[in-house]
């Protein structure tokens, strides 16, 4: 599993993000992202004029059900997917289940390259859309290549020979934290805060990377993010062409490209999961079982993110029951100023200027504490350990490190005590009913681990303290 990404530290004078663009605006007079009247103009300028609309989805498409869709899914290529499970909604949406009882390490799926939807295959698509290096304002990397090729491909409607596949895509995107309205934002703890932040940016970047070709082709911002958030939600770490134009980036090596899979990203995710995955040569995809499974039961592979934060940033859900989830507690600079002025007893300036240059060393990344209630935070370390007695012995500096860490835990206890009582008192529109729902996860997730590790490091604390 992937190692958690350290969220940076956001300072006062950042910008924040209008409720109609949610993102800063350029120095421009114009906003970056405008809302056009969209003339559903034909993609492909070799074979198309500027007067030509593109065909709409047939009611008839529109108005399938979901067993429906699914149904031609499956029809739409000889997929190699056992007989002992079946695709349905469950708790958690459409949903992969085993209709049989099955045994640990059964192959359940298996995509060879040509069935997955690989980063050449929208390379080759893209050439006659971006013809020259100046279609675009920097090179695209492989999200930025697909969300291209994805939204080009949703306006071909059902003439797209992906279209199977894509009719299963659900029509909008309201809950990754690139979509939460500025009103919200109140109602998020500090790191959701920084992931959000996080997410927006990674968004903005994408679409001023292809404003030209987006205005060109009369994209208005909601139909290319709701393209670029099907490739988010969906992506899977694939290795970079060998050979590629100079409008894509350079330097991409093996895992540092994506491809989308079909049927594959039908399966929810679980921090513990009863499935795993791979990717194999050339691409290709396999999923097994990693336990012995019931029938009845769904079936789960991890996503590689174990916080209802970051669950939030890219996909848009958390869990609800935290005993799942493992969050960590994001530590900044301001708190750990305050935690050196208290219990170092430290001027504010000195306290100041000690971590201000061990933030220089991190990148600007404040450290955390992990769910095992693990220090992980180099600006801490170093501030506790600064300008020590040369009498001091280990125990010592240990235990004046545990009370500067609990000086912030105490701290963000009273914060997210306080933030869960916001949350649950504020008067919430039916629109954000799930929104809700979503802020108290994050909130009682990262309070479980406070809770927790408060314990624990006074016991630490006391152990060293009497050792000293």
């Amino acid at each position: 599993m992937s190692e958690p990404i350290l969220a940076p530290i956001i300072k006062a004078d950042e910008p924040c993000f209008s409720l109609d663009s949610r993102i800063p605006q350029p120095e421009e007079t114009q906003p970056l992202l405008k809302h056009k009247n969209i003339s559903k103009t034909c993609i492909n300028p070799e074979t198309c004029t500027d007067n030509i609309e593109i065909k709409s989805i047939k009611k008839s498409i529109e108005e399938k059900t979901d067993e429906e869709k699914i149904q031609d899914l499956l029809n739409w290529k000889k997929w190699e997917l056992s007989e002992k499970v079946e695709i349905r909604r469950g708790n958690y949406g459409l949903g992969v289940f085993a209709k049989e009882d099955l045994e640990k390490g059964e192959t359940l799926f298996f995509a060879p390259p040509e069935q997955t939807i690989m980063i050449t295959m929208a390379i080759e698509a893209l050439e006659s859309v971006i013809t020259d290096v100046d279609d675009v304002n920097e090179p695209l990397d492989c999200a930025d290549t697909l969300s291209l090729f994805i939204l080009f491909e949703l306006r071909k409607g059902d003439e797209s020979e992906l279209w199977p596949y894509l009719a299963t895509m659900q029509k909008e995107y309201t809950t990754p934290l690139d979509y939460w309205p500025m009103e919200l934002h109140d109602f998020l703890t500090p790191a959701a805060f920084d992931f959000l932040y996080l997410a927006t940016a990674d968004y903005v970047d994408s679409y001023k990377k292809l404003q030209k070709i987006l205005e060109k082709y009369n994209v208005e911002e909601e139909e290319f993010h709701r393209a670029y958030s099907i490739v988010t939600t969906r992506y899977y770490y694939n290795d970079a062409p060998e050979n590629h134009p100079d409008w894509f980036i350079s330097g991409l090596g093996e895992g540092d490209c994506g491809a989308l899979g079909p049927i594959f990203d039908l399966w929810n995710h679980e921090v513990k999961p009863n499935c795993d995955w791979e990717v194999g040569e050339g691409g290709a995809m396999k999923m097994t079982t990693d336990e012995s499974i019931a029938a009845g039961q769904e079936l789960f592979i991890s996503y590689g993110v174990d916080e209802n934060v970051r669950m939030a940033q890219t996909y848009g859900f958390t869990f609800s029951d935290v005993s799942k989830v493992e969050e960590n507690i994001y530590l900044y600079k301001d708190e750990i100023v305050d935690a050196c002025v208290a219990r170092l007893g430290k001027a504010r300036e000195e306290c100041e200027e000690i971590a201000s240059n061990a933030l220089k060393q991190t990148g600007d990344e404040g450290g955390h504490i992990d769910f095992n209630c693990g220090i992980e935070s180099f600006v801490l370390e170093t501030v506790f350990d600064h300008d020590n007695p040369e009498d001091d012995d280990e125990n010592a500096k240990t235990a004046r490190l545990y009370r500067g860490a609990l000086f912030l835990i105490y701290r963000r206890r009273e914060h997210l005590g306080n933030l869960l009582e916001e949350i649950e008192g504020a008067n919430w529109d039916e629109q954000f009913l799930y929104h809700k729902e979503m802020a108290t996860n994050i909130a009682r997730a990262e309070q479980v681990v406070v809770e927790k590790c408060m314990k624990q490091m006074e016991n630490f604390a006391l152990g060293f303290e009497r050792n000293a």
